[in-house]
């Protein structure tokens, strides 16, 4: 399209190609567009701003995501998790903590991003504390949620936290899905 088509970009097709490159872990493709969208004067776009740093911190590439992510703006939540997210990802676990703490607002994908991370870096504690920080603040956890927390309590082979993860699912009324469904059954089978 860039190359044989006059039709030019539009910013929502932007958005879709920057997820895109993320998803397929293509950040060096990113980049390019990156370049193009500044030129075309879109990078102050916040929502494009959001993607691009969703794909460089997803990518690993978390210098060029921090140019994007300036904490003094007012960013939407979404570059926040973003950001959050990629640090943990890479084994920035502190600096994740760190930044989550400094959020103005989190949502669930907030909580997750941060409980995942922990779960992601063998911090099984830290991932159960974090999940009652949730609940004190009254954050409905989602599926993404007790999945981490299945996986936390089995790796610390937390028979009774596990329980109560599978009591909490019943009581919530989650659908049992594949991903839940799998997630218990892996708990069980490593506590045995």
């Amino acid at each position: 399209m860039l190359v044989h088509s006059p039709v030019e970009l539009e910013r929502l097709t932007y958005l879709s190609v920057f997820k895109a490159y993320a998803q397929f872990g293509l950040a060096c493709y990113g980049r390019q567009l990156h370049g193009r969208v500044i030129k075309q004067g879109l990078d102050r776009d916040q929502f494009i701003q959001n993607t691009v740093t969703y794909m460089y911190a997803n990518c690993g590439l978390l210098g060029e995501a921090w140019l994007m992510f300036d904490e003094d703006m007012e960013l939407e939540v979404v570059a926040w998790n973003s950001l959050v997210m990629g640090l943990a990802k890479c084994g920035e676990i502190g600096e994740s903590r760190r930044l989550f703490d400094k959020m103005p607002m989190r949502n669930t994908v907030s909580w997750n991003s941060m409980i995942s991370g922990y779960v992601k870096n063998v911090k099984f504690s830290e991932a159960m504390k974090l999940f009652r920080e949730m609940q004190g603040e009254k954050i409905r956890p989602s599926e993404f949620t007790v999945v981490s927390l299945l996986n936390a309590s089995a790796c610390l082979g937390a028979i009774t936290q596990g329980k109560w993860i599978h009591d909490y699912i019943l009581n919530q009324n989650f659908q049992l899905n594949l991903i839940l469904v799998t997630a218990y059954c892996l708990k069980i089978e490593m506590l045995l």
